[in-house]
């Protein structure tokens, strides 16, 4: 690392301290940070050092973030369509997006439009069935997933019934 002069040397730990912050509060792209010290009005001098520093301490890494993202949708069931445009808002690369989904499935992911499904609209009274179809259809579509996907969850939901499908999958 450069020697700093001491103004330097106080915006950098300043700057290391607003990301450190940053990213104790909640998990960061490189990119969300950098936009978030350069709101601050640090200099890209600056931002760049705190950056190299958080990634080679291992505080910063976009794979990462990408693996976490994806896992987190668990607890929120979001398709990868949502999943995707996500990650792409935060920066991630294409090619890190790819590779956090090497590891999600397309039977984990029907297996999260089934559950949302179903956890939405448990116990709801419907008397058209086309009606159901739609709400589950705009519902999963809304989280993300694709229209094959939703078409074929809600098809099954309605064949099956949801109190079915909620006993199955306890």
């Amino acid at each position: 690392m450069n020697k700093l002069s001491r103004d330097d040397l106080e915006r950098f730990e300043k700057a290391r301290h607003a990301a450190w912050l940053l990213v104790e509060y909640a998990p960061r792209s490189v990119a969300e940070l950098r936009l978030r010290l350069k709101l601050k009005r640090h200099s890209e001098a600056i931002i760049d050092r705190v950056i190299r520093e958080f990634q080679a301490n291992d505080l910063l890494d976009d794979r990462k973030y990408a693996r976490l993202v994806i896992q987190r949708s668990s607890t929120r069931p979001q398709g990868r369509e949502a999943l995707v445009i996500q990650l792409r808002r935060k920066g991630i690369a294409p090619e890190v997006i790819r590779e956090a989904f090497e590891g999600f499935s397309a039977e984990e992911e029907r297996a999260l439009a089934l559950e949302a499904a179903s956890r939405r609209f448990h116990g709801q009274p419907f008397t058209d069935p086309r009606r159901k179809k739609k709400k589950i259809f705009d519902f999963l579509r809304r989280r993300g997933f694709s229209g094959e996907l939703a078409i074929s969850t809600a098809d099954r939901l309605c064949a099956k019934g949801l109190e079915h499908d909620l006993n199955e999958n306890e």
